[in-house]
């Protein structure tokens, strides 16, 4: 996966190559491991998004480095490329000390989120 920041937009939403890889360590008989860390994500990047909104109006931008840090991560983990690519050039600006697109990049991940809010909707019910 390439994390520069130029790449943001021009890969999938939600790499499936990625999603294949987790489902292939799926063990037989346990719940569904691609559903399950779906659920944690989705339940952990409300905080991140909050977080960047915060530490963003707050001019925080050490802690908005590492927020962004934590929410690539777990993007990234799921195969979320946009998304993470995004937070990556948001961790970068951040640690450069430049405010100016900050602003723009905490909105373009809000909308890699949404769009990969309804990528892993399409994913969830085509396992059901």
């Amino acid at each position: 996966m390439s994390q520069s920041p130029g790449k943001v937009g021009t890969e999938p939403v939600l790499e499936m190559s990625r999603l294949a890889e987790l489902r292939a360590i799926q063990l037989p008989g346990e719940p569904d491991l691609v559903i399950e860390l779906f659920d944690v994500f989705l339940q952990s990047s409300t905080k991140h998004l909050t977080g960047l909104t915060e530490l963003w109006r707050a001019r925080d931008l050490e802690k908005l480095q590492k927020e962004a840090h934590a929410f690539k991560s777990g993007a990234r983990t799921l195969g979320a490329v946009r998304l993470g690519n995004a937070c990556w050039s948001l961790e970068e600006l951040c640690s450069s000390g430049t405010e100016a697109g900050v602003e723009d990049l905490v909105e373009k991940i809000r909308a890699e989120y949404q769009l990969l809010v309804a990528e892993i909707e399409r994913v969830r019910n085509s396992v059901v």
